[in-house]
């Protein structure tokens, strides 16, 4: 059974009954008959089998040929329909479907590293039955769900017999990351009306934020805790930006920095709050996440074992990387004209864009990762 938003569309005055898949997709049941009581139902969480089965609150609304819902929960009681019967069939055969379109897909593509088996969860929520498909959320896929292989935890791994590597998936956020910025601009103009700048800007290769976070892999990624999705924290913007400022107009020296009025105001010092309020920038589209590797050439010398010499064999180390995926930046401030303010003679929308342009955000800046375009 797959999840999904039980929805009612107005089609030229027609009301038609709608199951919302998880990619944003409306399946119609044009078959179930709209009445009052379907029409409360409107909004709810549900769970669908095709346009067979559709059930809601753990009440059976459809199956097949709509009947009331009153008879349809009769009939279910009733010992001459096997209602769970037909359901364990519907439900095998799709598992044998998805089962053998995945063993033709890995022909192409490596297998998910997604194991229930090979996890540390408890050992009660092993024996339920969770594939890849349940879990849209990728903070936990990667994170609670973490695959232990012989010796550690890997995301990301090589084999003679192919490997494995972990698939990015969102749920109901998979084609609305669009709107997911846009929630975050109506906030940002709630608070500041007009008063903020919105910029859009694309990593030129891989982006890499939160790689030495806690986390039991070697690596790490910073995902949203709620969204599951790679998102840059507003800290890490403010940051770079400051810093840039900085390298760039103050030659490096902090102390002269903090001797300039506008820079204070903007970004504050030990004894006053600066006026600029950054947001945390979330991609403007799905996005893409490809493992990357890091080679460790005397990973001996580096434990302080043995001097750095060519006997010793590199040690790769995995990490997760975005790739081609714009992002969306908001900027606001209640005391600043947010478009006219300047610091030699430029808005905190070019001191932000230069940043990101010439400065880069995240780890591996030195080797081409994390500038934007």
């Amino acid at each position: 059974m797959k999840k999904g938003i039980f929805i009612i569309l107005n089609d030229n005055g027609k009301l038609v009954a709608c199951i919302k898949r998880a990619d944003g997709q409306a399946i119609r049941i044009p078959e179930l008959e709209v009445n009052p009581d379907i029409q409360e139902l409107d909004g709810m969480p549900c769970e669908y089998f095709k346009k067979e089965i559709l059930i809601i609150d753990g009440e059976n609304i459809y199956q097949k040929k709509y009947t009331p819902k009153e008879e349809l929960k009769q009939e279910v009681k009733s010992p001459s329909i096997d209602f769970k019967s037909q359901l364990n069939q519907a439900m095998n055969a799709k598992d044998t479907e998805d089962e053998s379109m995945e063993n033709k897909k890995r022909t192409k593509l490596s297998q998910d590293s997604f194991s229930i088996q090979d996890s540390k969860v408890p050992s009660d929520v092993r024996q339920i039955r969770i594939s890849d498909r349940d879990i849209d959320n990728f903070h936990l896929k990667l994170n609670k769900f973490a695959r232990f292989d012989g010796d550690k935890f890997y995301f990301f791994r090589k084999l003679k017999n192919g490997g494995y590597e972990i698939k990015e998936k969102f749920g109901v956020l998979e084609n609305r990351f669009a709107e997911l910025n846009k929630r975050h601009c109506k906030n940002a103009k709630s608070l500041f009306g007009e008063n903020i700048i919105e910029l859009t800007l694309t990593p030129s290769y891989h982006l890499v934020v939160g790689l030495g976070g806690h986390s039991v892999y070697e690596t790490s990624m910073t995902l949203h805790h709620i969204y599951g999705v790679p998102y840059i924290p507003a800290s890490s913007i403010k940051g770079v930006v400051r810093s840039w400022i900085i390298l760039d107009m103050f030659d490096n020296k902090e102390s002269s920095a903090l001797e300039d009025d506008t820079f204070v105001k903007w970004f504050g010092s030990q004894s006053s709050a600066g006026k600029l309020v950054f947001f945390d920038a979330f991609p403007n589209e799905k996005p893409r996440i490809e493992p990357d590797i890091m080679n460790v050439h005397y990973p001996k010398y580096y434990q302080g074992t043995e001097p750095p010499t060519d006997t010793q064999s590199p040690v790769p180390v995995s990490f997760l990387t975005v790739t081609k995926s714009p992002f969306k930046f908001f900027i606001g401030s209640s005391e600043l004209n947010i478009n006219s303010d300047k610091l030699k003679d430029k808005t905190i929308e070019d001191w932000l864009k230069d940043a990101l342009i010439n400065h880069g955000i995240g780890a591996k800046t030195a080797i081409g990762y994390g500038y934007f375009h």
